[in-house]
């Protein structure tokens, strides 16, 4: 009876841990698609969208950027919404996906490491450009939600040879 209430117990720990992993998953998922631009909005919309993607982000939000753009950022939540206006105002389109997610979660904490691929259009340029990014993402849950606390490139998977 004893194993049989531990194996119960072990198969709801599992159950819940993969339950979260899936809700970490969902919310970068739904965090994408208010990210990406299939439509131009009005400045309103846009306005109104960038608060909300605001609310994805821990305060401030850590960056490890690539050594050719810097090393370590430190983005206040505030500071988001500025900066993601002006990157969708440098484009036209974008399509964004996440391949081979990998998701550890432990408590109110969580790891991701997943590729992140981008097809879009800058304005005024002939053709679209493709990128694929390995990042690494950590995550706490704040308010039964979870917020990305840091962000690392890993590694360029369309590096030219």
């Amino acid at each position: 009876m004893r194993r049989f209430c531990l194996f119960i117990l072990f198969a709801f720990l599992i159950s819940c841990s993969k339950n979260e992993e899936k809700q970490v998953l969902s919310r970068l998922e739904t965090l994408l698609r208010q990210v990406e631009i299939d439509e131009q909005l009005g400045k309103l919309e846009l306005l109104a969208l960038s608060k909300k993607v605001k609310n994805y982000f821990c305060d401030p939000l850590e960056l490890e950027l690539p050594e050719e753009y810097g090393d370590i950022l430190n983005v206040e939540s505030d500071k988001i919404p500025t900066h993601f206006l002006k990157i969708r105002g440098s484009l036209e389109v974008l399509e964004l996906s996440i391949k081979d997610p990998e998701v550890r979660v432990d408590g109110l904490l969580a790891e991701v490491s997943l590729d992140l691929s981008a097809l879009g259009a800058m304005p005024r340029v002939d053709g679209k450009f493709f990128e694929m990014h390995r990042v690494s993402l950590e995550l706490r849950k704040n308010n039964g939600k979870w917020k990305i606390c840091k962000a690392a490139h890993i590694d360029n998977l369309r590096a030219t040879s």
